[in-house]
């Protein structure tokens, strides 16, 4: 057992840092492809040509054809951009909002603590996914897509804010109450000072944490409502409704190469989460 024990601790960090390189190079294999796709496909993701229905994939076109006979490479990856961005954006804005929460529940005293923590719980218990369906529910139908998306992150990102604060209102606590913030309050720091130059420089690992493990929860749970009908609606592209095929269980068998977005986002979400653990350890 001690041998064990030994070999986990030399080993453990080794394969973390490897995990994190390679997870590096997978994010940044997306993000070419993502970038450089639409110029190699020479297709917009919107042009339907009706001869080509459902075709195979080809030199024309490499993942073939969706059911109006639009290129399926071009509206992949054109989602991918899509659904990145903005998932991205809503995780950034989650972040700052639990920043903000966070710092308040951890230096504004036992009242705010309380207040913070009573929020926390609400938040993390209330099943917040049925609050999509609602708004999607009510939304005019000729909701334009760009305003539909831009509500369906603005939903997912306010789900996901919770999380990061309390991650960061415990990290704060336990700056607060360290040793070093002690000292540096003795050297004469105090107030803005303090923060700034003390409080906010640790707090940033773990904003990067909360951002990388929030930026795949919401890329998933646009896929997910995308596979509902309930994502980014058409004429817009994205990641969710390219998975729409595969609610159809003899898409797999006919049409293989349509698992490509799934193991896409499943790769990128496996490998934005074992950055996450890089960046926490």
């Amino acid at each position: 057992m001690r041998i064990l024990g030994l070999l986990h601790t030399r080993c453990l960090p080794f394969s973390r840092g490897h995990m994190k390189n390679l997870a590096s190079m997978v994010l940044s294999g997306v993000v070419l492809l993502l970038v450089a796709g639409p110029v190699v496909s020479r297709h917009d993701y919107a042009a339907q040509d009706r001869d080509l229905i459902l075709s195979s994939p080809g030199s024309e076109h490499w993942l073939g054809t969706d059911s109006l006979g639009r290129d399926n490479f071009a509206r992949f990856v054109v989602g991918g951009r899509l659904s990145v961005v903005m998932a991205a954006t809503a995780a950034g804005g989650a972040c700052a909002v639990a920043a903000f929460v966070g710092t308040i529940g951890a230096l504004g005293g036992s009242a705010a603590r309380t207040a913070t923590a009573i929020v926390f719980d609400v938040m993390l218990s209330t099943p917040w996914y049925l609050l999509v369906f609602v708004i999607r529910a009510v939304l005019p139908l000729d909701t334009s897509a760009g305003v539909t998306a831009a509500v369906t992150f603005g939903i997912l990102g306010f789900i996901g804010w919770a999380h990061g604060a309390r991650a960061i209102r415990d990290a704060v606590l336990g700056m607060v109450t360290g040793p070093w913030i002690r000292q540096a309050r003795a050297t004469g720091a105090a107030g803005f000072t303090l923060w700034r130059a003390h409080i906010v420089p640790n707090v940033g690992p773990v904003l990067v944490t909360q951002f990388l493990l929030l930026l795949p929860t919401l890329m998933l749970g646009e896929a997910t409502l995308g596979m509902l009908g309930l994502g980014i609606p058409e004429p817009l592209p994205s990641w969710g409704g390219s998975l729409v095929e595969l609610v159809q269980t003899n898409t797999v068998l006919e049409r293989p190469w349509a698992l490509v977005p799934a193991l896409l986002l499943a790769i990128s979400s496996i490998s934005l989460r074992a950055l996450a653990g890089g960046e926490s350890s």
